[in-house]
């Protein structure tokens, strides 16, 4: 926890300031929840954006690496 609320705040502030000097579409883009995915498939896994899967992910592997870690510790 003392790591990751310092990098919140300094990721926060480089997005502003990216922000700032023009790179507004790019941000809008890499958080529309529909970016990458293809509306037209038959597979509700393909219509999901990036966004969404890439978040899946990261939270089942913080979720797996954490139990994996808390267990090797107290074993």
């Amino acid at each position: 926890m003392y790591q990751l609320v310092p990098e919140l705040f300094l990721d926060f502030y480089v997005t502003f300031i990216e922000v700032q000097a023009g790179l507004l579409t790019l941000h809008e883009l890499y958080w529309d929840p529909s970016a990458g995915g293809d509306p037209n498939s038959k597979y509700r896994a393909n219509r999901i954006g990036d966004l969404f899967k890439s978040l899946n992910v990261k939270l089942a592997m913080t979720i797996g690496v954490t139990g994996f870690v808390l267990m090797a510790t107290l074993t």
